[in-house]
C-alpha cells in the first residue's frame, strides 16, 4: 500500500465520526441529480475508492446492488460495518473486475487525492469496468483557499488535479455531463454508447 493508502488506513476511524452526515449529503445529492443518470436498466453499481461506504451505501438504499473497494482495508472494515459489501483493491495493481462488469462505477472525492499518473489510469480503469455509466463527483477545477488548506494538510494530489484533472478525464473519456453539485464538486458523467 502507498503512502496515500496508509494514511487513510490510519484515519478510517475519524472518517467514521461523518458516515452518516455524508450519507445525509450524497441523499440529497443523488436525490437531486438523479435524473442526470436516467436508465430502467441500472441494477449493479461499484463504488471505487468507497471509504466508508457512504455514496455506495446512498445508491444502496435507493435499490442498486452495490460493491464497494478501497484500497485501505480500515475503510473496507467500516464500510462492511456500514452494511455494504466491500472489498480491498489497488488501482496500481488494477481491479480484479471484468470489462463491462457494473452497470455503473461511481467514485466521490478519490480522483484529487492520488497522483496524474494513477489518476489517469483510475479513469480508465472506471471506464473499462462500467457497462453503461461511469459517475465520478469530485472538486471543480479551480483553486479555493479552504479547499487548499485542507488538501494541502492531506498532501495527495489535489494541486496537479487542478491542473491536469480535465485534460485527463477528457482524453479518457471525451464529451462528459458536467454538472455543478455543491460549491466546490461536480459529477462527471460519461455515458456508454
Amino acid at each position: 500500500m502507498d503512502k496515500h493508502g496508509k494514511l487513510f488506513n490510519k484515519i478510517a476511524p475519524y472518517y467514521q465520526l461523518f458516515f452518516k452526515y455524508q450519507v445525509y449529503s450524497y441523499g440529497k445529492t443523488v436525490d437531486n441529480n438523479s435524473h442526470l443518470l436516467k436508465d430502467n436498466n441500472i441494477k449493479t453499481v461499484l463504488d471505487i475508492g468507497c471509504g466508508t461506504g457512504a455514496f455506495g451505501y446512498v445508491f444502496q438504499t435507493r435499490g442498486y446492488s452495490v460493491k464497494g473497494i478501497d484500497v485501505a482495508p480500515e475503510m473496507v472494515k467500516r464500510g462492511m460495518q456500514n452494511n455494504l459489501e466491500c472489498e480491498t483493491g489497488d488501482i496500481k495493481k488494477g481491479l480484479n473486475c471484468d470489462d463491462n462488469s457494473y452497470d455503473m462505477v461511481i467514485s466521490s472525492m478519490v480522483a484529487h487525492g492520488i497522483d496524474q499518473e494513477l489518476r489517469l489510469k483510475f479513469f480508465k480503469e472506471t471506464k473499462r469496468i462500467a457497462k453503461k455509466i461511469v459517475l465520478i463527483q469530485d472538486y471543480k477545477f479551480e483553486r479555493n483557499l479552504l479547499v487548499d488548506i485542507v488538501e494541502k494538510l492531506e498532501a495527495g494530489g489535489y494541486f496537479n488535479y487542478i491542473k491536469t484533472g480535465q485534460e485527463q478525464l477528457q482524453s479518457v473519456f471525451g464529451d462528459m455531463i458536467i454538472k455543478e453539485v455543491s460549491r466546490n464538486t461536480n459529477w462527471y458523467i460519461y455515458k456508454k454508447n
